[in-house]
């Protein structure tokens, strides 16, 4: 199994700002990245805020579709949202072509109408989402590749756990500022020791640079 995690952020490391309205930093080569990244994946993770704030669309080109089916996989990977309270907006995510998992606990209550009949409801943990128990039952329905794309609070739920395999930041020309505005690893989660991740390429691009960084 190997978990990745890919962002864009700006200059001063934040994702978003403070307001959470939708805001895209990366360019289209940024968006081209991110399109590769999920043709990679069996499964995309996001987190309930990113649901609310962009509603973004899942599905893959026609031709990324097709490739993926030449290979003998699904043709659209597929999607799961973690929210511990299922306080989920009926988005695009719930209509569109890919299998949809809402991974929850065990104290949450049931989803709202309209979205109920669209998802595959998983309950792990109690209070909050137990991330050790999605990511083993996602390999154990067979997603091996998992591609986790924010918030910041999922990332660092992933980074605290050393769930994470490799890291794909896009690093913006934006300046974004704001104590509010949500970083990376957002939150008060600990995280593994420094030294954890090697930087192995980085790819200057006309507007941006892009860094890869894998587990050691």
């Amino acid at each position: 199994m190997s978990i990745r995690i890919n962002m864009a952020v700006s200059l001063d490391g934040k994702i978003a700002p403070a307001s959470r309205k939708p805001f895209r930093l990366g360019s289209r080569a940024d968006l081209d990245r991110m399109a590769g990244h999920r043709t990679w994946a069996d499964v995309i993770v996001i987190g309930a805020g990113t649901l609310r704030a962009e509603d973004p669309p899942f599905a893959l080109s026609a031709e990324a579709a097709a490739e993926r089916a030449a290979a003998g996989r699904s043709s659209q990977p597929a999607v799961t949202v973690v929210s511990a309270s299922l306080a989920l907006p009926a988005g695009r995510v719930f209509a569109g072509p890919n299998r949809t998992i809402v991974a929850t606990t065990t104290t949450a209550p049931e989803l709202p109408a309209g979205t109920a009949e669209q998802a595959d409801v998983w309950r792990l943990g109690t209070e909050r989402v137990d991330l050790e128990a999605l990511a083993a039952r996602l390999r154990e329905t067979g997603y091996e590749r998992i591609l986790v794309e924010g918030g910041g609070g999922l990332a660092a739920g992933f980074f605290a756990r050393d769930l994470v395999d490799e890291i794909y930041l896009t690093l913006t020309p934006w300046l974004i500022g704001g104590d509010g505005a949500p970083s990376i690893c957002a939150g008060q989660e600990g995280l593994p020791a420094p030294g954890r991740f090697l930087l192995t390429a980085i790819e200057p691009g006309a507007e941006e640079v892009f860094l890869t960084y894998r587990r050691r």
